[in-house]
């Protein structure tokens, strides 16, 4: 697992962020296996989604959870 913080995660989704999200995106398609991230990372990117892209971009990062391509970090990791 990969260890990701907000950034990445906007810009993983916001491909206006231009480069960023060109760079992000060819990373995670080199990624064998899922991202993790924490919750406050997670609630983070959900905000500042929200605030570039409005319910629809926050929809796209929930989707992540639900394919299990990103694990949010407890004191147990579930796979």
């Amino acid at each position: 697992m990969i260890l990701v913080d907000t950034a990445p995660l906007i810009a993983l989704i916001d491909a206006g962020l231009g480069e960023a999200h060109h760079r992000c995106v060819e990373a995670y398609q080199k990624i064998p296996s899922p991202l993790i991230t924490t919750w406050c990372c997670f609630t983070e990117a959900m905000y500042f989604l929200h605030q570039l892209r409005g319910w629809f971009a926050q929809d796209i990062l929930w989707q992540f959870i639900e394919r299990k391509a990103l694990y949010l970090h407890t004191d147990r990791i579930v796979p």
